[in-house]
């Protein structure tokens, strides 16, 4: 580890991340903070919009113990809405205003959001998610603020700073609400995730995704910029590979997955590459620890973004997430909860200031994921579900999980959410998800349901695609979806996990006789046989069944961009067989 450059172990116990951005924004106050569509905005800039959010939300009387929700995209808007709330005292909840109705009510209604402020120009219209009377635009803010006085309210490492919605083993997305305590470590991280003044870092990571918080906090810092595109731009492969070679970004973080897709002879401006959200791969460890500085981390939101951190060489087990951040704590113990000898595995518990509070309005799972006792006081300790051994150099191994919770894409995926959203249609009597070895192209969804009609299995796939569509994210969308009579059951009359496995192998979409195809069939053959690495000789073949994801969606779309064809991401995802994938082509 002595080639990562570590901050000292003890933190300032009344420090919050306000008092960093203060410091830097006074310091700094003429250099660019953020770079949004273009154009650059300075740290005084951000500060002072900022301030006027903050006065407003007090003038509301909108402050300590409020929640209040942010409907913006990647950039300045979030930025400044971001601090403003926290300034003013209230807790943030960060929100994609873009996705399922369904879910982001949930949400909303969990938080007990107080306001939702959103961009300029931004129309409730039929989004039935929101309360059109709690929305308010941040140009509405600044008129009401101009001439309004605000006094900061004191703050403490132990107020809540934020909740993020992470998937839940219910069915519906479970809150982590993080303090003020976590933050400011996190931020004075920044050099060991090469992050520098005047670096220039990427907003990648969705809005309603933890990672943000890290982009975000360690960027400014460090008195760097950061740098925001549309959220089309890093949806097009094409855009995106463009982006890295183009926008001079210094700093990125993305999910491993995506990562293997990038050309290793991309021209890209990278100093340091960081891999997280997801196991990394000999892929990548092979094409890219000798190009730039790779990083490989690792943290829950549980335990505020980061928690162990890896630099890269050639010779790096792709299973190796290095050691505990400063003032961080992680133990692998087993349920005795008394640690494990070096090489054995046992489970990841994190301790420390990163540690957060709980679960929103869910003590019961709170008291079994959080333990206490563990440094030998009332603090409190995550229970990760990660399982893992370290190796001779005091090195963490990560093993997987122990539950049903996975990594696709470097999303968190809860299998219960999919099949709850399909148990949800009348249509279906029992279900079961779960993840299966698709080898090279890693883990995968599959959905198994048995109908309560007789329905076709086909045409039932098609609408259960649909709600998932429409209900879920897109990472949640399984590759494989089986109709059958009845699931397999054990003696114990549990679902027979292994024995639906082996119906998958031998169920599959190649396995009718070939149809003639039409040219555009022909057409989309050759891209799919391109980027799934096997010749489509079957127009029922199906691009998820044959081990297709959203990323590799994504490059799906740039290549039929680059053959003329115009196809909308979240389209494919409806028309997942070679033949209606060809139907879309015709419209």
């Amino acid at each position: 580890m002595s080639q990562l450059q570590f901050p000292p172990s003890g933190i300032a116990q009344t420090q919050i991340f306000l008092d960093q951005w203060a410091r830097v924004s006074h310091d700094l106050k003429d250099a660019p903070a953020i770079e949004d569509g273009g154009v650059s905005y300075t740290y005084a800039e951000v500060d002072a919009d900022s301030q006027l959010i903050a006065a407003y939300l007090a003038d509301n009387a909108i402050g300590a113990g409020a929640i209040v929700a942010i409907g913006c995209p990647r950039g300045k808007d979030l930025l400044v809405a971001l601090l403003g709330v926290m300034k003013s005292g209230a807790a943030f909840v960060l929100m994609d205003l873009d996705a399922a109705p369904a879910r982001l009510s949930v949400q909303l209604d969990a938080a007990t959001a107080k306001l939702v402020l959103v961009p300029d120009g931004y129309t409730v219209g039929d989004n039935r998610a929101l309360a059109a009377e709690k929305v308010v635009t941040l140009g509405q803010v600044r008129d009401a603020a101009q001439f309004l006085y605000f006094d900061q309210p004191r703050i403490t490492p132990q107020d809540l700073a934020y909740i993020i919605f992470t998937s839940g083993s219910t069915g519906q997305p479970k809150g982590v609400m993080v303090s003020h305590r976590g933050i400011p470590n996190l931020a004075r991280h920044a050099l060991t995730y090469g992050i520098k003044q005047g670096s220039r870092v990427l907003m990648f990571s969705p809005v309603c995704f933890d990672a943000i918080i890290a982009e975000i906090a360690m960027t400014l810092f460090a008195g760097g910029c950061l740098v925001a595109v549309a959220d089309h731009a890093l949806r097009d492969f094409d855009s995106l590979q463009s982006l890295l070679c183009n926008r001079r970004i210094d700093v990125a973080t993305l999910p491993p997955s995506l990562v293997s897709l990038l050309p290793p002879e991309l021209p890209i401006s990278l100093s340091t590459l960081i891999v997280a959200g997801e196991r990394c791969s000999n892929e990548v460890i092979a094409n890219w620890a000798d190009r730039v500085r790779l990083i490989n981390a690792y943290g829950p939101s549980e335990a505020t973004v980061a928690t162990t951190v890896k630099l890269c060489t050639l010779d790096t087990s792709p299973a190796n997430i290095g050691q505990a951040i400063s003032a961080v704590t992680v133990r692998i113990l087993d349920e005795a909860l008394e640690q494990v000898p070096d090489g054995e595995l046992g489970e990841i518990y994190i301790s420390g200031v990163g540690v957060a509070l709980g679960y929103l309005g869910n003590p019961d799972l709170s008291d079994a994921r959080f333990v206490r006792g563990l440094d030998g006081d009332d603090s409190l300790s995550f229970r990760t579900g990660d399982f893992a051994r370290r190796d001779v150099n005091a090195d963490i191994l990560f093993e997987g999980r122990k539950d049903d919770l996975l990594k696709i894409n470097g999303n968190r995926v809860e299998l219960a959410e999919i099949e709850a959203c399909a148990m949800a249609s009348r249509r279906i009597r029992s279900c079961h998800a779960c993840c299966v070895d698709a080898g090279t192209l890693g883990v995968r969804i599959a959905l198994f349901v048995t109908p309560s009609d007789n329905a076709d299995g086909a045409q039932l796939e098609a609408e259960l695609r649909s709600r998932i569509s429409a209900e879920l994210p897109v990472y949640f969308m399984p590759a494989r979806i089986l109709v059958l009579d009845e699931l397999p059951r054990n003696p114990a009359g549990k679902v027979d996990r292994a024995a639906l496995i082996t119906q998958l192998a031998e169920v599959t979409d190649e396995g009718a006789a070939a149809e003639a195809m039409t040219p555009h069939e022909e057409t989309l053959a050759l891209i799919w046989a391109q980027i799934l690495g096997r010749p489509i000789e079957n127009r029922e073949a199906n691009f998820f069944a044959l081990g297709g994801n959203s990323l590799l969606a994504m490059r799906l779309v740039a290549l039929m961009k680059r053959s003329g064809i115009q196809v909308n991401l979240k389209r494919v995802f409806g028309a997942p067989t070679l033949a209606q994938m060809a139907c879309l082509i015709e419209e």
